[in-house]
């Protein structure tokens, strides 16, 4: 029997105690345990993604190792920002449709583009139906070059699709993509920054100073971060390592936050 794990645990309280008398279970009414921003770019060869492994009880550490990332086949890969139980939910729904596609052995499976098109369909029915996904989702896959009789959008023919998909159905494309406080305080650095034929490790230095920023700057962020790249090759999900962080004042000595308990107060001050 395979073995139930905290997170297992929180999808399966998610879907039942939410259930009114004689009505069918919610996935989500409240978000309560929720994870922070996830940020997407498209480089020479691929696209890169990044988040970071917290998921937090309001706005206490629930879980340090909950990872966001699913692969749908092997060229697409989603991540999301919002409730937990309802990124899961949204793993288990998605994935009976990569399984499908697996079972008729037809040679034909569903793009990326294809994916977040249906996932905006999902998250309209939903929020419609007053049962939201409270999740705003990043979708990035690998299509090739599409020379297809029939017409379809430029958006289709480009062989790497980044899409996001928020809780209403709202679906786009874009060359960079951030969600939660990351489309305050990263999206305006990635597009400054950002260029068609960028180099991967350009790519991936700029992620990890905008999730240093996001550590810095968002409460529900950790520096905890996880890697997820998707080329021609298909999707790579790397482990997750710790972002190294300075926490210095203008000054350029370390901070140090000093506590008085009787009078109430904190004082900050510099040291060597």
């Amino acid at each position: 029997m395979a073995s139930v794990t905290p997170l297992d645990v929180h999808l399966m309280k998610a879907t039942t105690e939410n259930a009114a008398p004689g009505f069918a279970p919610k996935d989500t009414t409240v978000p309560i345990v929720t994870t922070s921003s996830v940020l997407g770019i498209t480089y020479n060869n691929g696209i890169l993604l990044v988040a970071d492994t917290l998921a937090s009880y309001g706005r206490m550490t629930r879980f340090k190792d909950a990872s966001r990332f699913f692969t749908l086949g092997s060229h697409t890969a989603v991540a999301s920002t919002g409730d937990y139980s309802d990124h899961q939910m949204m793993e288990r729904t998605l994935s009976r449709y990569a399984l499908k596609d697996f079972l008729h052995d037809d040679n034909s499976v569903r793009t990326a583009h294809q994916y977040a098109a249906l996932l905006s369909r999902l998250m309209y029915q939903k929020r419609s139906r007053m049962d939201p996904w409270w999740l705003s989702v990043i979708v990035a896959g690998y299509q090739g070059e599409r020379s297809e009789a029939r017409e379809v959008s430029e958006e289709q023919k480009k062989p790497f699709t980044l899409g996001y998909v928020d809780m209403y159905g709202t679906f786009y494309e874009e060359e960079v993509i951030a969600t939660g406080l990351g489309r305050y305080f990263a999206v305006t650095l990635m597009r400054n920054r950002h260029r068609p034929d960028m180099s991967e490790e350009e790519a991936r230095q700029l992620l990890e100073e905008c999730m240093r920023i996001l550590f810095y700057r968002d409460c529900g962020a950790s520096n905890r971060i996880q890697f997820t790249k998707v080329t021609a090759e298909g999707v790579s999900v790397e482990e997750p390592y710790v972002l190294d962080s300075k926490w210095y004042g203008n000054s350029g000595k370390k901070l140090v936050v000093k506590s008085r308990r009787n009078l109430g107060v904190r004082l900050v001050s510099f040291c060597d």
